[in-house]
């Protein structure tokens, strides 16, 4: 890796960690406009990695779309972790999970578990490249993998792009509590996806009590 490589990866890492840490911590928004974001972004040359840095961002302010960051913190480590094992991707669980979640937003039913596959993929390849075992993997390696165009956090042909609405992720702790919080936080035109059949059941039946006549639909995470 180069000097001018690794100074990039340095830059982009502290506005990661600020994501990560405002989702953490329930300041996700404020997180948003730091000036850690800024100072990243005025570190890069070239319309071109300004514009992946850029995308980058924006999918993170689509994942403030997503119920799950009004979870606990503890919640919201549980699942990254879950997806995003420390394993396969290093200390990068948490601020891929968020990129997962502003991905999914607009795809198709089955783009989560097909982001999800993709990432740990490419974090893989990542990890070969840089002659690191995948658990070694830190925040200014996926920073500048993003920037230099060597990590894709929107994958292409992930599901149908004609999906305009929101989707909410409903998590297997805690599922009771957080499916009517849920219901009601979405839309008409939104979706819901849940972990089991039995969920998914109970979701439709507490919709039509809830908000009857709302065209938002549950869907069983594969």
């Amino acid at each position: 890796m180069s000097i001018e490589q690794e100074s990039v990866g340095s830059a982009i890492a502290p506005a990661l960690s600020s994501l990560e840490m405002g989702a953490v911590l329930g300041t996700y928004e404020k997180a948003l406009k730091t000036p850690q974001i800024q100072e990243a972004r005025n570190h890069l040359v070239g319309n071109e990695q300004i514009g992946r840095f850029d995308r980058m961002i924006e999918l993170f302010a689509m994942a403030g779309g997503h119920g799950m960051l009004s979870l606990k913190a503890s919640y919201l480590i549980d699942r990254a972790t879950v997806d995003f094992p420390e394993s396969s991707v290093g200390e990068n669980s948490i601020v891929l999970y968020l990129l997962m979640l502003g991905a999914v937003s607009r795809k198709s039913a089955d783009a989560l578990t097909n982001i999800k596959t993709s990432y740990i993929e490419q974090m893989r390849n990542l990890g070969e490249s840089l002659g690191k075992t995948p658990n070694k993997l830190q925040l200014p390696d996926l920073g500048e993998a993003i920037i230099n165009n060597s990590f894709n956090p929107e994958p292409f042909e992930i599901g149908d792009d004609s999906f305009t609405g929101n989707t909410f992720i409903v998590p297997i702790t805690n599922w009771n509590t957080v499916l009517p919080q849920m219901i009601e936080k979405a839309e008409s035109g939104d979706r819901i996806i849940v972990q089991t059949d039995a969920m998914k059941e109970l979701g439709e039946i507490a919709l039509a009590r809830m908000r009857p006549g709302e065209n938002i639909s549950f869907i069983v995470e594969e």
